[in-house]
């Protein structure tokens, strides 16, 4: 019985305590304070959440009225409704960092960062894809993209969907953070990988397998899965089984 009283004051009491310490430090929240754009009208009863979160009514200048947590209030977080969001798109623009940028205004942004390295225009900014090496610009708060995809968009418009866009070394591309538009080509995601450096593209490549035989007409098979696999090297292997096998059954 004493066991579960206990676990009982550590799952409701300790709860209790800690909201006890924040009603004794509670800031005092005076009706018609104004915060920003809001205006406070009264304290609503907080969620039943467990988080003792403190949340209040307040009238926006353009009428509205909200409720939101005092501590979003307090730190300037919330300052409206929403309409300053509104009115700031349509005053500035949508170049601003809270609000996505035009396909031009960030071409713009990718240019002044880039220099001429031989026939490749590379990015210079520190944001890169750490294996591809490709880089990538904030275009919004939390939103990043890659550069050459943006620069296709601005001379091609946009990419089609389920393509990507492959830095193609037959054309001199050399860098992943290339921007040249003409050492870039809409592929699908298949034939990328296969393009690439990584093991799908290097085993793509292979003529001939480790042991030296050729992956090719009689001696290759196809497995389901689309692999290949040398049909030397498998009758070798099962040869070296059943000599094994039959080395250990004499014994």
């Amino acid at each position: 019985m004493a066991d579960s009283h206990d676990s009982a004051w550590l799952k409701y009491g300790r709860a209790a305590h800690l909201h006890s310490l924040l009603m004794r430090r509670r800031i005092p929240l005076v009706a018609g304070t104004v915060y920003g754009r809001l205006t406070v009208i009264s304290e609503v009863p907080p969620k039943n959440n467990g988080k003792f979160e403190r949340r209040v009514r307040c009238r926006c200048i353009c009428g509205t009225e909200i409720i939101t947590s005092f501590r979003r209030l307090r730190s300037g977080e919330c300052k409206s409704c929403g309409c300053l969001n509104r009115e700031l798109i349509t005053t500035l623009g949508r170049g601003s960092r809270e609000f996505p940028a035009t396909t031009q205004e960030l071409w713009e942004r990718i240019r002044a960062k880039c220099v001429w390295i031989g026939d490749c225009f590379v990015w210079q900014g520190k944001a890169k894809h750490p294996r591809s090496g490709h880089g990538r610009l904030t275009v919004r708060k939390g939103k990043t993209r890659y550069v050459h995809q943006i620069a296709y968009e601005y001379v091609h418009g946009p990419v089609p969907a389920g393509m990507e866009l492959d830095h193609v070394k037959s054309r001199g591309c050399r860098f992943g953070a290339c921007c040249n538009v003409a050492h870039l080509e809409v592929v699908t995601h298949v034939e990328n990988v296969l393009r690439g450096n990584g093991w799908a593209g290097r085993n793509a490549r292979k003529t001939h397998c480790i042991h030296g035989h050729p992956l090719w007409g009689s001696n290759l098979t196809i497995r389901k899965r689309g692999s290949r696999e040398c049909r030397q090297c498998t009758r070798d292997q099962a040869r070296a089984r059943r000599l094994k096998k039959a080395i250990r059954d004499a014994v």
